[in-house]
């Protein structure tokens, strides 16, 4: 599978569904390729999507998108975890405009012998970034409150109570990282795989909600809400009953395997 940039323009006006029709044909049209689109992907925002069907082509959304809104609608539903998520964010900035500050981490971290890894800031879009944040300041829990501390910074330092919470939030939405870097490859097949790595996830979620993680609840909730009608999408469905890696098994409801079958 090959990836080209065929255009970067600008849309002159509003971003509306009929502009944005009128720049995908035109570009498509200077490329001689009108009647070689099988189908156009794009994010879930109505404009885009309204744009893709007024010019005729079939339309897919962005997979990683919808899974990107599961996860951070989730986490708005809990202020606390939001509240920690800017803790967190404050550390990673002290120690990136401190040269001091990281100097000092990597001393205390060849001293103690905790891995030399650089601490990782969220992108405010991206909320798998908001998860490596996490997953690094909890390898790097020691050195980092050692530091804070050595430097007079320990207004900055995390809780007792707040590290635990940190902890669960790296297990519990671990498989929609997992599943955001299988889906995010050129190399490989991808359209098959969202059927079945929807289903894994409603699994996963159900598991980690029976343990009374409030968090899970709500990522179940918001995959309820987003991929209710996935079985149903005939690309999709198609794509995952052809592939024979998964045929019925990436279906969670047998019903919807027959039409495809027919």
């Amino acid at each position: 599978m090959m990836a080209y940039v065929l255009e970067t323009c600008c849309v002159p006006g509003q971003h509306t569904a009929d502009n944005i029709c009128s720049q995908l044909t035109r570009i498509v049209e200077e490329w001689g390729i009108a009647d070689k689109i099988l189908a156009v992907v794009t994010d879930n925002s109505t404009n885009m999507f309204a744009a893709v069907r007024k010019a005729g082509w079939a339309h897919y959304p962005f997979f990683t998108h919808t899974l990107n809104l599961v996860v951070k609608d989730s986490f708005k539903a809990h202020p606390g975890l939001l509240e920690i998520q800017q803790k967190n964010s404050a550390i990673v900035a002290f120690f990136h405009h401190s040269t001091k500050a990281a100097d000092k981490l990597k001393e205390i971290q060849k001293q103690q012998k905790f891995p030399e890894h650089k601490l990782i800031q969220a992108v405010e879009r991206r909320w798998n970034f908001v998860f490596y944040m996490w997953e690094r300041l909890s390898e790097q829990k020691e050195a980092v409150t050692t530091v804070l501390c050595l430097l007079g910074k320990s207004s900055l330092c995390l809780s007792e109570e707040e590290w635990p919470v940190i902890s669960l939030s790296i297990i519990v939405p671990r498989p929609f990282e997992q599943a955001t870097r299988e889906i995010s490859t050129e190399k490989h097949v991808s359209l098959s795989k969202v059927i079945p790595l929807v289903s894994l996830l409603h699994r996963t979620t159900a598991t980690s909600e029976r343990k009374g993680s409030k968090l899970a609840a709500e990522l179940s909730v918001q995959c309820h809400r987003c991929f209710k009608a996935i079985e149903t999408f005939y690309g999709l469905a198609v794509s995952t009953y052809l592939d024979i890696r998964f045929k019925n098994l990436g279906f969670r409801d047998s019903a919807n395997v027959e039409p495809v079958k027919a």
